[in-house]
Parts: structure tokens; sequence; C-alpha cells
């Protein structure tokens, strides 16, 4: 039994953070445990069902926030090695791989097109439903809207538009009839009519504007005028509202020490910060200013290959050898010894009736007012700086129980005082695992193995007093986790492997697999 509720206890420990700086971001990381069948991630991009796709180079993942479905050439994919992954408006999912030209998934079944033997670094959809796909060395290729999905319907156009790069790095959809290329060479302009048979192209390059590079790596829009373009040596900002977008341009030169590689990309969040990968992490870019080193619990410094914002605004990072890290951006604020809790290792969390946050620690309670914290430990009150369970009755009294037999403790926050109840006063043991109040408020205790006791208040008709309640009065078991106070005033016990008991006040009615459990 003993043994049991420590491991139920570990379970339950809620562990904040173990970061050696006063970081307060949080990262969760999925890799080969998690379920990817490859920890270099290439391409991340999510679906109109919500399903985070991923690209590795051992098969391409579909996340659907529980659980990870692999699909690679035993599925019919073309190559493991999945680069890029896009989905267009008929719902058919497009994967290019590094040397085995693409593959699409429709109606669960997975076709190969063997079109190119480069890597295909992009695939997009433009207004009116042709697909432009992007390589390193063949250029551009089209596949028409409403065309048979054949082999012979993929057209490579890059002779037709004089296409000065055959290094096509990424592709920005303009408009209904224009779409921008980055490549080697700068960026192409290529503005098409409505059947793909004329095309009229524009070059953009350092030569011919105030581009800081050639090579354009990636692009993303900040706001609804400024765009913004990756190099190897820093992002430049073009103001598309300008009449000569490329002669007003600001260029943001990277320090030093970071290096980014052709696989890295920028993307925007709804703030306008823009998120870059490079080949210590990932960099933040907001005000003008970058921020290189951005870490958080669970992730720093990992080589990274692109990121990727989902529907929620959630930050995704493709890293190089440690799968995927997801970030919550400011959704979540971190608590931890380096913001001022005792410890990181955190029991309980509780809000008193004026706003202030308890949470009780295995060194202590802390106490957080919004802005500072008041401690309680040992030295000041407490019979054990381990807190298992706190909870705040209808008369403002704090209760603190330890779940290894230091016996409970009543907090007065007015008077700032504590009083003891142990089995001295009629406590079952001094054991607490969890606390709650019924609706004639009586405080209720579930202890280690033996039932429950139930703490009812004096006044001028009745004393204070302790009463006991086990499976011989009617409850599922003398084991119980955890009581909930439903609407109505009922209380639920909840068991180890018993069911549940509902007390009403007056009866106990137990439900187990028998009633549907």
């Amino acid at each position: 039994m003993v043994k049991k509720i420590k491991i139920y206890l570990f379970h339950c420990l809620i562990i904040l953070a173990f970061s050696s700086h006063a970081q307060r971001n949080i990262f969760i990381n999925y890799s080969l445990e998690e379920g990817l069948p490859q920890s270099s991630v290439l391409a991340l991009f999510q679906d109109y069902n919500g399903n985070i796709w991923i690209g590795t180079q051992g098969g391409v993942s579909k996340y659907n926030g529980n659980s990870f479905t692999t699909f690679d050439t035993r599925h019919g994919m073309g190559g493991n090695h999945v680069t890029c992954i896009s989905q267009d408006e008929q719902g058919r999912y497009w994967f290019g791989h590094r040397y085995e030209g693409l593959s699409v998934l429709k109606d669960k079944k997975i076709v190969h097109f063997d079109i190119t033997d480069t890597r295909i670094n992009v695939i997009k959809e433009d207004q009116a439903g042709n697909i432009w796909i992007g390589t390193s060395g063949k250029g551009i290729y089209i596949f028409p809207s409403g065309m048979p999905l054949t082999k012979d319907n993929f057209r490579n156009i890059s002779d037709e538009i004089d296409l000065q790069s055959f290094y096509i790095y990424d592709i920005y959809i303009k408009s209904k009839n224009e779409v921008w290329l980055t490549s080697q060479e700068g960026i192409c302009i290529i503005n098409f009519d409505n059947h793909l048979q004329q095309f009229k192209t524009s070059l953009i390059t350092p030569e011919t504007s105030n581009l800081p590079f050639f090579n354009v790596l990636s692009v993303t829009m900040m706001n609804d005028s400024i765009l913004v373009l990756l190099g190897y040596n820093g992002i430049a900002q073009v103001n598309t509202n300008a009449d000569f977008p490329f002669n007003d341009i600001k260029f943001f030169p990277f320090a030093d020490e970071i290096e980014v590689y052709s696989v890295c990309n920028l993307v925007s969040d709804n703030k306008g910060v823009i998120w870059g990968a490079h080949d210590k992490g990932v960099f933040q870019f907001k005000d003008g200013l970058f921020d290189y080193y951005f870490e958080g619990t669970g992730f720093s410094g990992e080589e990274t290959n692109t990121v990727f914002i989902d529907f929620e605004d959630n930050i995704w990072i493709g890293t190089m050898n440690c799968g995927v890290f997801k970030y919550f951006g400011d959704k979540y604020s971190m608590f931890n010894v380096n913001s001022g809790l005792l410890d990181n290792v955190v029991t309980g969390i509780m809000e008193d009736v004026n706003n202030n946050i308890w949470i009780s620690t295995i060194k202590g309670v802390c106490v957080y007012n919004g802005k500072s914290y008041t401690y309680y430990t040992t030295e000041n009150g407490l019979l054990d700086n381990s807190v298992d369970a706190i909870f705040e009755d209808s008369q403002g009294n704090i209760w603190m129980g330890n779940y290894a037999g230091a016996g409970l403790l009543r907090f007065n926050p007015r008077k700032k005082k504590f009083k003891k109840f142990t089995t001295e006063d009629g406590l079952l043991v001094n054991s607490v695992l969890t606390i709650n109040e019924d609706k004639e408020g009586n405080i209720w205790f579930a202890t280690l193995g033996f039932g429950v006791s139930k703490y009812t208040y004096p006044d001028e008709n009745r004393p204070e007093k302790f009463e006991t309640f086990t499976v011989d009065n009617g409850l599922c078991s003398n084991v119980i986790w955890t009581i909930h106070k439903d609407k109505k005033g009922n209380l639920w016990f909840g068991s180890d492997e018993a069911g549940l008991t509902k007390y009403d006040g007056k009866n106990f009615i137990t439900f187990n697999e028998k009633d549907g459990l």
C-alpha cells in the first residue's frame, strides 16, 4: 500500500522547471519516445483539421494532439526524407522529398510521382488552385488546377519564364495571377494568365534594386505592408506599399556568430514578431532587434531547421537532432525557484478568497499576491515543510495536510495563527491526502488508507469534533484519493480500485464497473 501511494503521489506532483536560468518559457519536446520515426525534423505543417504534420528523414508523422501516425515507403511514400508539406483546397496532402520527387495522399491512398531527382523545397497552392513546386536545381514545376493527378500533368516552366536560377527556396503567393519565387539569384516575380499560357517575369537582385543579398531563403509577411526576407547574412524588410518596394528596404545583419542554412525559414506571429531558424536554435526579431538565444525549459541551443506557427499561435521548432519543440508563447508563465518558489516540486495550488495563490511544495508553502511571495515553513509554524494537501474553507481558514503523517494544520490568515490536529483530537490518522468541505460547512479529510474524517466546527449547539467513515459506513474503499463537491453540494469520494462513492449528507451510494464505470 505504501509503495502504491508513493508511486501515485510521484505521478501527481507537477515538475515545473529545472532551468539554470530565470527563464519563463515553457517547451514540450516530441521525439522518438513520443512517436516520431526520426529525430531530424525538416518540415512542419498544420492541416485544415488542426493536425500537425512533421516531416523527418524517416517519414512523415501526423500528430492529432494525442498520438502520432507515421507514413513512409511502406505505405507508398516515394521516399522517407520529407522536406516540405502542403495541403490543397481539395484536401490532398503533398509531400516533397529530397531525391524522390513528391508523394500525394488522397482518400487514404498515397501516390508517388518521380518528377525530379533533386530536393523539393516548397509546395504552394495559388488562388486558382494551381500547385507550384520549387526545387533545388530543376527550377519550378506547376500542376495546373483541375487536371487529373498523373505524372504527365506536372509541367516544368523554368525555360518558359527564362528563370535566372534553378534553385528555388520559397514561394510567395502575391495575388491571383502573381507569384514570387525566391532563389539563389534574388526574387523572380511571375505574372501569368488564367490558363498558364503566358508568363511575364521580373527579376529582383542586388544589381537591380536595394536587395541586400542574392540568396533569398525564405519569405514571410510581418503585417499587411511589410514583407520580410531571409538571407544568409541577415533579414530584409520590404515595404510593399511603396511605389518601388525593392528600393524601400531595411537591412538587419546577423551577428557574426550566427549562421543559417538553405533549409532555414522565417515565420511571423500575430504580434508581428519574426521567428527564424539558425544553427544555434531560433531567433526572434522585434522592433529592429534580434534575440538569438531564445531558450526555455527543455530547449536551448539546438541546431534548428524550421519554425512554424499553428492556428493557436503556438511556435513549433523543428531541430536537426532533437525532434520538434512546441512553445506556447506568453499564454503560460513559469513559476519556479528562479522566480521565487521554495521548490520546483509542487503538490498543490489554491486560490483564496482574496485572490492570493497558495502553492504547496515539498519545502514549504508559498503565497503569491500577484507581485511577491510570503513563505511558510517549519520555522514559522508548519509541522512539516512538505505540504501535500491545501484547502480554504468557507470561514476563510486554510487547511494543510501531510500524507507522511505529520498531522493536520489549520491556519487563520487574519490572526496569522496555526492550530494543529492529530489523532489525539479525534483525527482518524495523522496522514491527509485531500481536503474538501460539505454543504453544511463540515471539513472532510481523506487519509492514508484508513477511510475519511469529518471535522465539525464548534458552535453554541455543538462541540468541536471529528467523525470517522469507512467501508463499514458505506464508503466504497478506505483508500480515498480525492474528494469533490458538486453543484448540489454532494460529496464524491474517488477510490483506488473500488470506484467512487456519492454522499448526499445522509447516505453513501457507491458506483463501480457494475454500474457502468
